[in-house]
């Protein structure tokens, strides 16, 4: 390349893009042109080179390709004539070059640098504005070009670039909308650019089923294309996407030309059934996108961000953007503030997503209203995260945040507050306006605090159920013992009945220790026998419920815990489980142990809620759903029993009154019957354990004591209940770590 003193054949004055300008513009851009000459192979451009010019084609021709990747060819993107503006595209967005450009013969260019540019634009806007009516077809052929590359290998060629995109549409979707519905005729196939969707079926019962997602890359609508059948599923945006519509007619075309497609597509779809059926084999996972939204001001926030990017950065490669931290890794100081209907919006769009093949976390920091960056983050992320400080009086929903949240419906919204000190209360007052799916406590200055919301958010929680059994649950105790003492962090508790009991205390941020005192005050019965007249139940509830709120307090909620906690009662109105994530807590843990007959039921919400072990004694199956591919940790402390069966001699009806002197009489034969309280605790667990066959998969450490020789009302003799926890703890986690060994 050098310089010469040239001439342009092609005067400004007669070019598509600057002709209709008045001739003040023309002058000025004319003197910033700086003449540039190319031999025949000599490279003007090189992908990847910051755009700190663009040039003006005046003779010869170019050629436009993008640089070989992983061994495969270049691929020809376009051939530039004279009269022809290159490198604008870099000039405008502030981004790299997106591809190399060469001399096919000797051309003349005339240069004009970005300062020269920018001078202009400042004083003619209108300059820049005519610059994107040629930029936004090049950005669509290159996006094109990497999708068919994608799909085609190294095969893929300049025409085949452009044939596909004289005969595609280019389609766009807003979050929530539907690309297509079961059972539609199927015309086309679509490629995906840019966003997420999300493909769902009706089954035999009529519930939508989720059949998994679709991101930038793949192709989706191919199946019922290529059998020439309906639609099987429905596909609607998870996300803001755009995506090329392939017809039937481009698609024989492409495949008759390019047969070694049909085995991508097949490998798409073989790809996809893998996902949907067993998950844990996709070696693959998407990123994880969240939009942390600040309350009140950003900048209080900045180092807890900071701080967050390293704790989730012990998972996968993190990246935390702040507006300022967008604009300056994009090169735009204008990029993240862009309206969406911007000509650089689609390229915007394609440099986030294209972070998501880098990162396996990418955390969005809005600005503390609805400007376009606030908008931009939500539209990116599948997770909503609003945070707010917690030493603050909590603030009335504003406007712009009602708005956004609205714009999101189906985004799991949740919210974080931050502290200086924990357990902390008051949560509630922050939910009172807000749908929110979960509340996460954050001790700023606390590193374990950090490590432990790390933990929930990258999909890394560690859960604890506790299944419920009477006294027998106090094996919990001694299970929490060794857990601890083998250094497990334990973030999210789930219990029902006795588990309830004993995890609604761990919750709190009680030890083992304190969990064993609880277990000594439990053990004598008078601390909870009130009897009364057997109308509704054979005790009152009064000391129970008073033991409760010495236990936990009268006004601790469950939102408010350090440790994330759920219980499980037993709707009898609805005929339903009623899982409590949040409200208060002795209350929750009350409903969960109503042990029908024995103690009175609790009102919620006008509903009958009983114990919950009649229809979900472990609910390892809610926990699993909560922490996701987090480790489970269960423990389940109904095992078979290890005892011979007590042989009953009565028939097929019973009179307490003979059962009653049988036993006075001592010179009678005493008939032997199981007690009321033993038939209500047995029937209570028999769904529980049936269930449980199939449920015990979803738990990674399955920790069962033997103690099913003890009671369930044997509550003295919890001190050998404790320790029966404790050694079957210690046993599965040498046996766990003898594994890891071997």
């Amino acid at each position: 390349m050098r310089l010469q003193a040239v001439s342009p054949k092609i005067p400004l004055s007669s070019h598509p893009v600057f002709g209709f300008f008045d001739q003040d513009i023309i002058d000025k851009l004319n003197a910033g042109l700086e003449p540039i000459f190319l031999e025949k192979g000599d490279q003007l451009l090189r992908q990847g080179d910051p755009g700190d010019a663009m040039f003006l084609l005046d003779d010869g021709l170019l050629s436009v390709y993008l640089e070989p990747v992983d061994g495969q060819s270049r691929i020809d993107l376009n051939s530039i004539m004279p009269g022809s503006i290159v490198g604008e595209l870099a000039l405008i967005s502030g981004q790299p070059r997106n591809a190399s450009v060469e001399a096919s013969e000797p051309s003349t260019l005339f240069k004009l640098s970005r300062s020269s540019f920018e001078t202009i634009v400042e004083q003619y806007p209108e300059v820049e504005a005519a610059m994107f009516t040629v930029i936004q077809p090049r950005i669509q052929r290159k996006q094109l070009a990497e999708m068919l590359s994608t799909l085609l290998g190294d095969t893929i060629t300049q025409d085949t670039v452009q044939n596909v995109q004289a005969r595609s549409e280019w389609i766009t979707l807003l979050s929530g909308e539907f690309l297509f519905r079961e059972n539609d005729p199927a015309d086309a196939l679509y490629i995906v650019v840019n966003g997420r969707l999300r493909a769902t079926a009706l089954d035999s019962n009529g519930l939508t089923v989720d059949l998994g997602e679709v991101g930038a890359g793949e192709t989706v609508g191919e199946y019922a294309l290529l059998t020439d059948n309906p639609r099987t599923a429905s596909v609607s945006a998870i996300r803001d996407s755009s995506m090329i519509k392939v017809s039937a007619d481009a698609l024989q075309t492409l495949l008759a030309n390019h047969p070694q497609a049909v085995f991508k597509l097949a490998q798409t779809l073989i790809n996809r059934q893998v996902r949907q059926y067993a998950p844990e084999k996709d070696m693959n996972p998407r990123a994880m996108t969240m939009c942390l939204v600040p309350l009140d001001d950003v900048a209080r926030y900045v180092d807890l961000c900071q701080a967050i990017e390293q704790a989730l950065g012990v998972y996968g490669k993190t990246l935390v953007l702040t507006a300022d931290r967008f604009n300056a890794l994009y090169g735009n100081d204008d990029a993240s503030q862009m309206p969406f209907s911007h000509a650089l919006n689609n390229l915007i769009t394609h440099w986030l997503n294209s972070r998501e093949n880098e990162y396996k976390y990418i955390i969005y920091v809005a600005d503390q209203g609805y400007s376009n960056w606030t908008q931009r983050c939500a539209r990116q992320s599948d997770r909503m995260l609003l945070i707010g400080s917690a030493e603050d009086t909590a603030p009335d929903q504003q406007d712009w945040e009602r708005t956004l949240l609205r714009s999101h419906p189906d985004t799991q919204t949740d919210l974080i507050l931050v502290h200086e000190t924990l357990p902390s209360d008051g949560a509630r007052y922050w939910l009172a306006e807000r749908d929110i799916d979960s509340v996460f406590h954050l001790k700023s200055e606390c590193l374990t605090s950090r490590k432990r919301l790390a933990r929930m958010l990258s999909g890394n929680a560690v859960g604890l159920v506790l299944a419920g059994g009477g006294a027998r649950g106090m094996a919990h105790v001694g299970a929490i013992r060794a857990l601890e003492e083998a250094g497990y962090e334990v973030d999210y508790v789930g219990g029902t009945s006795m588990g309830a009991l004993v995890g609604g205390a761990y919750a709190t941020g009680a030890d083992w220790k304190d969990l064993a005192e609880l277990a000594a005050k439990f053990s004598d019965p008078k601390l909870i026998k009130d009897p009364t007249v057997p109308i509704t139940a054979l005790m009152s509830g009064r000391k129970v419920t008073s033991i409760l709120k010495s236990i936990y307090g009268n006004e601790t909620y469950i939102e408010d815990l350090p440790r994330k906690f759920f219980c499980v009662a037993s709707n009898l109105s609805r005929s339903r489980p009623e899982i409590f994530h949040q409200g208060l807590l002795w209350r929750s843990v009350r409903g969960s142990m109503a042990i029908p007959s024995i103690f009175p039921p609790i009102i919620h919400k006008e509903d009958i809620l009983v114990d919950g072990a009649l229809m979900n004694n472990f609910p390892l199956d809610i926990m699993r759903r909560e922490v996701g591919s987090g480790v489970v940790i269960g423990v389940d402390v109904n095992p078979p029993s290890t005892k011979r069966r007590r042989a009953y001699d009565f028939g097929s009806h019973v009179s307490g009154w003979r059962v009653l002197m049988s036993r006075l009489n001592p010179f009678a034969k005493s008939i032997k019957v199981p007690s009321i309280n033993g038939v209500v605790m047995r029937s209570m667990f028999v769904n529980s354990n049936y269930q449980f066959r199939n449920m015990r998969g979803l738990a990674d450490m399955l920790i069962t004591p033997q103690v099913s020789d003890y009671g369930v009302l044997d509550y003295d003799k919890y001190q050998d209940i404790v320790d029966y926890g404790y050694r079957a703890a210690q046993k599965m986690l040498e046996e766990r770590e003898a594994l890891k060994t071997a």
